[in-house]
C-alpha cells in the first residue's frame, strides 16, 4: 500500500487505540526526519482532531472533579468542544460573574489507559531493542521511558497552570496574549 492510502488507516487505527497511541502518532508526527512528510502530515491531525468523547462521559467527570453539577459551577458552559486532543478536551463556559473560562476536561480512564498501554509500549520497544539491529543503535527503552515520563507530566494538569501563570506573569498585560 503506498504511503497515501496508509496514512489514514494509521491514524485512524491510533485514534481507536486511544490514549497513548494517539500521542504516540503526534509525537511521529513530528519526525518528518524519519518518517515521509505525507504519513507525517496524516498523523499531525490528531493534535487536535481527534473524536470527542460523549457528553455524559466528560460530564461526569467534569462534575466529579468539581463536587457538583456544571450549571451550578458556572452560569453558562457549551457542551460542544473548542477542541479534542488525546488527553482532553477543551470547552468555553463563562462564571457566575460573567467572566469566560475555557475548561479542560481529561479523558475518563485516562490515567487507567495510559497505565495498561505503558506496559504494552515498553514491552514492545524491550522486544525491539533486544531482537533488532534499530534497537541495538537507538535504545528504543530509553525513548519510551522518555516518551511515557512526557505523558504522565501532561496528565498533571497543575505543571500547565504552573506554566499558565509563569507565562502571564513574565508577559505585559497589553502584548494580546
Amino acid at each position: 500500500a503506498s504511503v497515501a492510502a496508509l496514512g489514514p488507516q494509521l491514524r485512524a487505527t491510533l485514534e481507536e487505540a486511544g490514549g497513548l497511541f494517539v500521542k504516540l502518532g503526534q509525537v511521529a508526527s513530528t519526525r518528518s526526519d524519519l518518517l515521509p512528510p505525507e504519513l507525517c502530515d496524516e498523523l499531525a491531525l490528531l493534535q487536535s482532531h481527534v473524536r470527542p468523547d460523549p457528553e455524559d462521559l466528560i460530564r461526569v467527570q467534569l462534575e466529579e472533579e468539581l463536587g457538583m453539577p456544571a450549571e451550578q459551577a458556572f452560569a453558562t458552559f457549551d457542551w460542544q468542544p473548542l477542541a479534542s486532543a488525546s488527553i482532553a478536551q477543551v470547552y468555553a463556559a463563562t462564571d457566575h460573574e460573567g467572566r469566560p473560562w475555557v475548561v479542560k476536561v481529561r479523558r475518563p480512564g485516562l490515567e487507567e489507559q495510559i497505565e495498561r498501554d505503558s506496559e504494552a509500549v515498553l514491552l514492545l520497544a524491550r522486544i525491539i531493542e533486544r531482537h533488532t539491529a534499530l534497537g541495538l543503535r537507538m535504545s528504543p527503552t530509553n525513548l519510551a521511558e522518555e516518551f511515557l515520563a512526557g505523558v504522565h507530566e501532561e496528565l498533571d494538569f497543575r505543571v500547565e497552570v504552573g506554566n499558565a501563570r509563569s507565562l502571564a506573569a513574565a508577559t505585559p498585560a497589553d502584548a494580546g496574549v
